[in-house]
This record gives structure tokens, C-alpha cells and sequence, in this order.
């Protein structure tokens, strides 16, 4: 802590050595909605379900398998480090004052936030200290066994003020896993602004803009890709009293993939949430989208699936209802469901209920 807490920071540094295995990987059916992968389709007509034929599901009841890691038999003498630093400014920690530019500099502050780890031989074809330096983030340099990296960067104007307020962000995060046949590379670069206007007690709006860049290089060469996306959000909130809120949103996504067959979506979704909560007795939350897709290229490939997200080109509708209920001190009861349909396809129902307790 520095300058009466103006500057904050946290700092951790760790280096290692041991042994990497070489890990290969199969997907296994499980109970639907307790996966996390959905087996899109069968690409090459071969009645086998290969491993470039599964993606990420995006809805629960599609959930239906799980990746399962498999040890191999080969081992690699690895260097390790691992390296986190956190850094907070507020300003308004040593200035303050109501005047001119003092009033001005205490409405900014700022947080960086950084997560690097990575395993490496020794010898590296471009530094011989590499497996020392936790910056070093060559994913192309085959030293480089695997690595995992999170930069974040948020900038804020009137962080806690309830008038008006924005907050800038910019991330960049790259992976990279060894693999038995060669190694997996994923990194996302974004940039999003979002802003904040209380113009009543009773009245808000905001509005969220991102701009990114999603890399995608497999040893699967059908689910490489590499997308270029933009999402724009303006939100409406009515909340008259602290128990009752509703909003009225619109979004506009656009993607396209830039290498390949240069698939590209234009996504528009309308909606509107209502959430209903009380202390003692728990909470209602429903929610209702509306999704106009526009698409270009096959919808049956691991890209398309990544663009559309689990839906279909046309109309899309997708609605939602979530109970939470208090039964004592020590449990919650809460009741899920979701529903959605889209063109040419049967309405598709999902629900499911959940006790806690807590000790």
C-alpha cells in the first residue's frame, strides 16, 4: 500500500520443475444437462463420431458429454513459473477537493489485473532464461510446452457515484495445451465500453459496446477459425421500488470468420427481464429474447455452431422463468426452466429444480 492507499498491489511469483505428460483426450455420454459438449453433427458421413464433431453446448438439454483426458505414456522434464499482480489506483485516496482539476482526477480510478503461467524446457530456441520469465509468450516457439496468460485493464469514471458513470476494459488472454498429436492455441483479444445513466431514481439506461478478435488454431484443422466480432447493447431499467425491476434491451452482434470459408453472422436479439425479489420470502426472475439471425456459410461445421451459438438462421425465440425460495434460515429451493424454439424446429422444453443447505 503506497500513498495512503492510492496504490494498492499484490504480487506473486512462483518457479518449479517436474514432469509433463502428454495427454490425449475422448469425449464420453453422460446424463443430458450435466456435460458441457453437444455432438453437432456428423461431418464426414463415416457413422463415427470424431472429435472435430463436438463443440461447446450452449444449452443445458444439449449438454449430453463430457471431455475426458487420458494420460499417454510419453513424459517432458519441464520448467514452471507462475506470476499474478493486481494494481488498484484511487486517486481520490490522497486528493480531495471540489474545485477544478482535483474534482476531475478523483472521478477516475483504474485496476489491472494480470495471470500468467506456463511450462517450458530449458533450452528455448530464442532465450536460454525463458523457462525463468513468466512474460515470455511465444506460443510459437515449441519450447513452450503450455501456457495460460489473463491481461485486464479497467479504466472507471465515477466508479462509485450513481449519476452517471463508464468503465473501459481491455482484455487479452492466449492458451496454449499439449496434446498428443501437437499442441492447441486459443487467445482472445477485446475492447468493450460500458456506460451508466441513473436519469431518475425510477429510470436508467445503458449501453454496452465490445470489439474482439477470437483465435482458434487446432491440431483439428476443422474447428480452426479466427473471429472478428462486434456487439452493441442498450439497455432500459424501470425499477420504482428496491423489490421490483424490469428492463428492455436490444443487442446487435455481428461475426465473421476471416480465414477459410468466411462464414458471417448478423445476430439481432430484443428482450425483456423482470426480476422480483423480498428478503425473507426469495426471488422470481423471468426473461423473454427474441433472435433474428442472418447467415452466411454451413451451419453444420464446428465454425457455425461457434457463430450461431446453438440457434438457427431466422427467427429464434428463447424465454426463461427462475424461483428462489427460502424454506428456513439454512435452505434455498429454487426451480428452473428455459424454453426455446426456431423455425422449422418443435418447441424445446427444459426445467429442473435444486435444494441447498447450508451450514
Amino acid at each position: 500500500r503506497l500513498l495512503k492507499g492510492a496504490i494498492t498491489s499484490t504480487t506473486f511469483y512462483q518457479i518449479g520443475t517436474g514432469q509433463e505428460l502428454k495427454r490425449d483426450y475422448v469425449f464420453q455420454e453422460t446424463t443430458p444437462g450435466k456435460g458441457n459438449y453437444i455432438y453437432r453433427n456428423d461431418d464426414n458421413k463415416n457413422g463415427v463420431k470424431d472429435r472435430d464433431e463436438y463443440a461447446l453446448a450452449v444449452f443445458a438439454d444439449t449438454a449430453k458429454y463430457i471431455k475426458i483426458y487420458i494420460p499417454g505414456i510419453d513424459f517432458i522434464k519441464t520448467y514452471s513459473n507462475e506470476f499474478n499482480e493486481v494494481i488498484n489506483l484511487t486517486p481520490d485516496a490522497i486528493i480531495s477537493g471540489d474545485n477544478g482539476w482535483k474534482n476531475f482526477i478523483t472521478r477516475w480510478s483504474n485496476l489491472f489485473s494480470m495471470q500468467l503461467s506456463q511450462k517450458t524446457l530449458k533450452d528455448s530456441s530464442t532465450s536460454e532464461y525463458a523457462f525463468l520469465n513468466p512474460f515470455y509468450q511465444n506460443v510459437q516457439d515449441a519450447s513452450l510446452i503450455s501456457t495460460q496468460s489473463i491481461y485486464r485493464n479497467t479504466l472507471f469514471f465515477n466508479r462509485n457515484k450513481s449519476k452517471f458513470g463508464f468503465d473501459l476494459t481491455v482484455l487479452n488472454s492466449k492458451l496454449k495445451t499439449l496434446l498428443t498429436e501437437g499442441f492447441d492455441y486459443k487467445t482472445n483479444t477485446e475492447g468493450g465500453l460500458n456506460t451508466r445513466w441513473d436519469i431518475t431514481q425510477t429510470y436508467s439506461l445503458n449501453f454496452l459496446s465490445k470489439r474482439g478478435r477470437k483465435i482458434n488454431s487446432s491440431v483439428l484443422k476443422t474447428q480452426n477459425f479466427e473471429i472478428l466480432y462486434l456487439e452493441l447493447e442498450p439497455r432500459f431499467i424501470i425499477q420504482p421500488t428496491s423489490t421490483f425491476r424490469i428492463s428492455f434491451f436490444y443487442n446487435h452482434n455481428n461475426k465473421v470468420n476471416e480465414i477459410g470459408l468466411k462464414e458471417e453472422v448478423q445476430h439481432q436479439m430484443s428482450g425483456t427481464e423482470i426480476k422480483y425479489n423480498t428478503l425473507k420470502a426469495g426471488s422470481i426472475q423471468a426473461k423473454f429474447n427474441y433472435n433474428f439471425i442472418k447467415y452466411t456459410g454451413d451451419q453444420n461445421t464446428s465454425v457455425g455452431y461457434e457463430l450461431l451459438e446453438g440457434l438457427r438462421p431466422g427467427g429464434n425465440m428463447t424465454w426463461g422463468l427462475t424461483l428462489q425460495r427460502s424454506l428456513s434460515n439454512s435452505t434455498q429451493l429454487s426451480l428452473n426452466y428455459e424454453g426455446r424454439k426456431s423455425e422449422d424446429i418443435p418447441v424445446i422444453h427444459t426445467g429442473g429444480i435444486q435444494l441447498r443447505a447450508f451450514f
